[in-house]
């Protein structure tokens, strides 16, 4: 069916299909209890923290991860790092050097970073229409 193929090449498609993917594979993988951390827990409190401790849920297998946790603390490597990397770049479609996340090993610092490499990339022009657009949808 030409339309069906149409359709599945679509970015979004291909995006939505990704997620299901990984929804799938996030309820078949166990997870385990947070260890005893040096941090309270303090849960994400935006849309970009709750991805990076979702993709870190995914790859470290821990049910609950702070903010302000730290990635080698939870048990991460430079092995999963790497993943880690990976994964949050294919997320926010950014080029995310391996530095730059070894240099913002929580949550919150990594959120933070994200969110000035994605102003950078999009410029101050786009930014103001995308904040408009959110305003006139509420």
């Amino acid at each position: 069916d030409l339309n069906q193929d149409i359709i599945e090449e679509r970015p979004s498609y291909k995006k939505r299909e990704k997620q299901e993917k990984e929804e799938e594979q996030d309820e078949k993988a166990s997870s385990y209890e947070r260890p005893a951390l040096s941090t309270p827990f303090e849960p994400p409190s935006n849309e970009i923290e709750s991805a990076v401790a979702g993709i870190w849920k995914g790859i470290l297998g821990i049910d609950k991860i702070g903010i302000n946790d730290t990635f080698m603390e939870l048990g991460g490597n430079s092995l999963l790092a790497i993943q880690t990397i990976s994964n949050i770049a294919d997320e926010f479609d950014l080029e995310l050097q391996p530095n730059v996340f070894f240099e913002n090993p929580t949550v919150r610092g990594l959120s933070e970073k994200i969110v000035g490499m994605i102003i950078a990339a999009k410029g101050s022009d786009e930014i103001e229409a995308m904040l408009k657009e959110i305003e006139n949808e509420q």
